[in-house]
Parts: structure tokens; C-alpha cells; sequence
């Protein structure tokens, strides 16, 4: 059985905060993992070029993070306009 918003579940467990939980842990170390790649995990290569490949890696790690804001805000209206139904 799962727990709805903060709601325990049999087992004593808030499922939803956790999950929240770790969406967040997980956009939040989205941008440090493609920084610590776009630093330390590349050939040597001219600064230029380095920076360039940090600003497309900052873009994703951007629009990942946005991505995962929109699935949430969707999510949220979705639960909204079902508790209307």
C-alpha cells in the first residue's frame, strides 16, 4: 500500500517527502558531477575550448534541472486538478 503526501506507510515510513528527498539530492548533484567532468575528465585542451565545453556542460546540467522543475510542477497540477474530480 502506498502513502499518499506525508502519509505513513504500513511499515512506519513517509514515502513522499523521501522521494522529494531524493529528486532534489539528485538535481543538486547533477551540475557538481558535469562540472567535476567538463574539469577533470576531459584531454588537455586549450582554455578556450575548455570553457566552451563548461558552458554546454552548465546548459545541461540547466536544463536538466529545469526539466525536473517542470515534471514536478506538472505532476503537482495534475494531483491538483484530480483532487477537483
Amino acid at each position: 500500500m502506498t502513502g499518499r503526501a506525508g502519509e505513513a506507510t504500513p511499515g512506519g515510513t513517509l514515502v513522499w517527502p523521501m522521494i522529494l528527498k531524493i529528486i532534489a539530492f539528485i538535481s543538486a548533484a547533477i551540475p557538481l558531477f558535469l562540472f567535476l567532468r567538463a574539469v577533470f575528465g576531459s584531454k588537455p585542451v586549450r582554455e578556450n575550448a575548455r570553457i566552451k565545453e563548461f558552458k554546454k556542460q552548465l546548459n545541461l546540467a540547466v536544463t536538466i534541472f529545469l526539466v525536473l522543475i517542470a515534471c514536478l510542477v506538472a505532476w503537482a497540477a495534475a494531483r491538483l486538478i484530480w483532487t477537483w474530480m
